[in-house]
């Protein structure tokens, strides 16, 4: 489904840039983004509220050019 995403905004819609976040720790978030091309572009630390705690939150990005080419 990602790929599908990626493609739409892309292709279609002529976005340059996509950025997505997941909190750390959540290993199926980061394998699939990692899997469609996405890099990992940096951690927010202590960003989102997590019920009990603050949790870590880690960024990854992907341009036009690097989907493409992937």
């Amino acid at each position: 489904a990602l790929l599908a995403v990626l493609k739409y905004l892309t292709e279609e819609k002529g976005i340059s840039l996509v950025k997505a976040w997941c909190q750390e720790g959540n290993m199926g978030s980061k394998t699939i983004m990692e899997k469609c091309g996405m890099i990992q572009e940096g951690m927010m630390r202590g960003r989102v509220w997590n019920k009990t705690h603050f949790s870590d939150v880690m960024m990854y990005g992907i341009t036009r050019e690097q989907y493409e080419h992937p």
